[in-house]
């Protein structure tokens, strides 16, 4: 979701290119692509396919999500797993459209005491097209197997792309419950004037318990938003937006239709700087207010109350060189997490380092960080949660390379109720090296 997941996510046609939402980029999958292709970049490229396929021996100094355990507050186990991962991408670009679809798959096997195997599966396709010389529509449909859903809290670092699907994030795992997850978006842009531009976008994402019981229901959360943004300078451009959100919980109030609602209104610039052919500088931000109805249960009765907060986000990617780039971001808002018993406002901050150390040699970096209280019980539901990891890959060919890395997270959701067999606190390292095949099927 991510990213790797973080609540409802609106794709904006107007800025895409600095959106602030999926995942911390470098620790999201062991099977990250550690190669530079020399020949011609992905992005000038007509058609591709790529499949890549990776082996990791891995340990962990707390593996609670993993090793079946009934009581999910039980002291922290160590140990070693190997994990398997599979994923392909494919794109095809025209004059007027492009198109992606993604599918990944990452098995993780455990040998403690007894025998255990655990998987997630994601899978996007989506598209882009021009319908008229000021016309675009972009869509988006992505579908995953027991994602890591607490990952979401961290915002993305990434930018979306037609086929991108949900970070599975094995990672940052806390749990062994079977789910799905889907998410569709869509968005159409319409050039009102030569410099000024109409957006209407919907989100619709839907989580599915496979053993769904009365304090472990399905969640479902959607969002309308209309923006209309006008370009001031070359580079620079204003907008401003109205959204509206809303989605049902189950975990805190049982027996009830638990809807929460925000309504807000955003402003905000876009700024992007060409620093040459192939490189920019991008940065952008909103700022707004938001009105939020969430339902709670006092003795029998199941009051609304409203409230009312300072929402926004800002984003930015830099370029330098000729392979490095950092990028960073901030959020702060409403959030739906399905681990959680209920909406929750977060801030959170995600950055990211990533770059060739010479021709054979990538290093990433990349952080996160999120805190916030309930959208109900402020006070007595506040939480904290950060995660950090260091990767170093080396070509061995131009197919294979090893890598290893080093991952730290932490969360404490001190009073939060959170979804049943999660662990209320956990802290991991984890050290993983690995083998990966990269196989470029199709490059043209």
């Amino acid at each position: 979701m991510t990213h790797s997941l973080r609540g409802v996510i609106v794709v904006s046609a107007a800025s895409v290119a600095i959106c602030a939402t999926a995942t911390v980029a470098a620790a999201q999958s062991a099977s990250q692509k550690p190669f530079r292709d020399p020949s011609t970049p992905s992005t000038m490229r007509e058609q591709t396919l790529d499949l890549t396929l990776g082996i990791t021996g891995a340990y962990d100094d707390n593996l609670l999500a993993d090793t079946l355990s009934v009581n999910p507050n039980a002291p922290a186990v160590g140990g070693f797993y190997t994990l398997l991962s599979a994923d392909a991408a494919y794109t095809k670009r025209g004059k007027r459209a492009q198109f992606g679809a993604t599918g990944g798959t990452v098995v993780r096997y455990y040998q403690q005491d007894t025998q255990a195997m655990n998987t997630s599966a994601s899978a996007g396709v989506g598209f882009s097209t021009e319908l008229g010389r000021r016309t675009t529509l972009f869509a988006n449909q992505t579908a995953a197997y027991s994602p890591s859903y607490l990952y979401g809290l961290f915002p993305s670092v990434s930018t979306m792309n037609p086929g991108d699907a949900v970070p599975v994030a094995p990672d940052y795992a806390v749990n062994n419950s079977a789910s799905y997850h889907s998410d569709t978006k869509a968005s159409l842009s319409q050039g009102l004037t030569r410099r000024g531009t109409l957006v209407a976008s919907a989100d619709y994402q839907y989580t599915n318990y496979v053993q769904e019981t009365l304090s472990q229901r399905d969640l479902s959360a959607y969002e309308i938003r209309v923006q209309f943004s006008r370009g001031m300078t070359r580079n620079a451009s204003l907008k401003v937006g109205y959204r509206y959100r809303a989605g049902n919980f189950g975990y805190g109030l049982v027996g009830t239709n638990a809807k929460t609602t925000e309504r807000g209104i955003d402003i905000g610039m876009d700024y992007t700087k060409p620093l040459s052919p192939t490189r920019r500088f991008v940065f952008g931000f909103n700022v707004g207010s938001s009105a939020a109805a969430a339902p709670f249960a006092e003795a029998v009765d199941v009051i609304d109350t409203t409230q009312y907060r300072v929402s926004g986000d800002m984003a930015m990617s830099y370029q330098f060189q000729r392979t490095w780039e950092v990028r960073g971001t901030y959020r702060r808002g409403l959030d739906y997490v399905p681990e959680l018993s209920g909406p929750v406002y977060t801030d959170g901050f995600s950055a990211g380092i990533n770059g060739m150390l010479n021709r054979s040699t990538s290093f990433s970096a990349a952080a996160g960080y999120s805190n916030g209280e309930g959208a109900v019980f402020t006070s007595a539901s506040q939480f904290d949660s950060y995660t950090g990891s260091v990767r170093l890959s080396r070509s061995l060919s131009k197919t294979w390379a090893v890598y290893g890395e080093y991952l730290y997270y932490f969360y404490d959701f001190g009073r939060l109720q959170v979804r049943p067999g999660v662990p209320s606190t956990m802290k991991r390292n984890g050290v993983r090296a690995g083998l990966t095949l990269w196989l470029p099927v199709i490059r043209r």
